[in-house]
């Protein structure tokens, strides 16, 4: 079935990214925006509740980058920031 679709995004938190899904999502031809929620740990972690996720999600855009897959980081803007 053809729609007619040009390109296909996945959103993400980036934490369960590792190197097969990179190399999947990369031979899929698939976009991939990694959700960042402040420029520091302390930020991103809070609204996140969970400690270490920044780190998690760093790791994960690395791992992307690294199978050579199309990335976009996005943010929401809140108070916090």
């Amino acid at each position: 079935m053809n729609l007619g679709v040009k390109s296909v995004s996945l959103a993400t938190n980036g934490t369960l990214i590792d190197r097969e899904s990179a190399k999947q999502l990369n031979l899929k031809n698939i976009n991939v925006q990694v959700n960042i929620d402040g420029d520091v740990a302390r930020i991103h972690d809070l609204i996140r509740g969970v400690e270490g996720a920044l780190n998690q999600a760093v790791y994960g855009i690395k791992l992307l980058q690294e199978k050579g897959n199309d990335i976009s980081v996005s943010s929401t803007i809140n108070k916090l920031l």
